[in-house]
């Protein structure tokens, strides 16, 4: 009996990992943060060398900020793609059938008039 708990307190667990994106977000939302500091890190260094000249150092404000601006929308565009896919992944197993056979079942419009030219062609003769 304890032995059928802890196998479904691991699925559970499982599930909820599956849910939440599991390791597999954690993983891209690690990386992700490691890439977005080490892409400050490197833009930063031209602008502090640049700033320590005196009649630049208001330029390279404007510059900081509109670059770090840039930096924090550019990494916030990765993290709402990885909502979404993590969205995704947590579709019932139904629910990604019928959409797949949904996304089969349509037909490029080009396709369908090439195929219905060919029936016209094919009993006109």
């Amino acid at each position: 009996m304890a032995d059928q708990r802890a196998k479904t307190r691991d699925r559970t667990k499982s599930r909820a990992r599956q849910r939440d994106g599991g390791p597999l977000k954690r993983v891209v939302d690690r990386n992700t943060q490691a890439v977005e500091r080490i892409h400050r890190a490197i833009a930063a260094f031209p602008l502090d060398v640049l700033e320590q000249i005196d009649r630049l150092e208001r330029p390279v404000a404007r510059v900081r900020k509109l670059q770090d601006r840039s930096i924090s929308a550019t990494y916030d565009l990765v993290r709402g793609i990885e909502r979404e896919v993590v969205q995704l992944v947590r579709l019932p197993d139904g629910a990604k059938r019928r959409s797949a056979r949904k996304a089969r079942s349509v037909r490029h419009p080009k396709a369908a008039s090439v195929a219905k030219r060919s029936e016209t062609a094919a009993r006109a003769s």
